[in-house]
């Protein structure tokens, strides 16, 4: 079994395969940097060069798909979507989204509008 390991065959038929399947990704935020007096939890969870590296070595293994291709259609790809609606969405992702010309499925919560401070609990 070791020597089918590292002939490389598993990884290949793992790359083939999912150049033929259909992925959703989430994400939440993309900070310009990360702060070392803000603790890592309250942080996005990926720098502005950590996510264009990201979406570097998507863009080069999967098609980018709309949430009408999605949804619709049974071509093969990858569906990028993000969370709660936070202003570096607008500020730091979609540029990069632009860059790589992929789309992107926002998921804006509403819930926190009337108390902006307590978006925690």
């Amino acid at each position: 079994m070791k020597g089918l390991y590292w002939s490389g065959l598993p990884a290949l038929s793992r790359c083939l395969l999912a150049r033929k399947g259909r992925f959703a990704l989430n994400f939440h935020g993309v900070a310009q940097q990360c702060y070392a007096e803000v603790p890592r939890e309250l942080q996005p969870h990926h720098t502005l060069a950590e996510f264009r590296r990201t979406l570097a070595w998507l863009a080069a293994r999967f098609d980018f798909l709309s949430l009408e291709d999605f949804l619709y259609t049974a071509k093969p790809g990858l569906l990028l979507t993000f969370d709660d609606g936070h202003a570096n969405n607008l500020l730091n992702i979609l540029p990069l989204l632009a860059e790589f010309r992929a789309q992107g499925l926002f998921f804006v919560t509403v819930q926190h509008v009337p108390q902006p401070r307590n978006w925690l609990s």
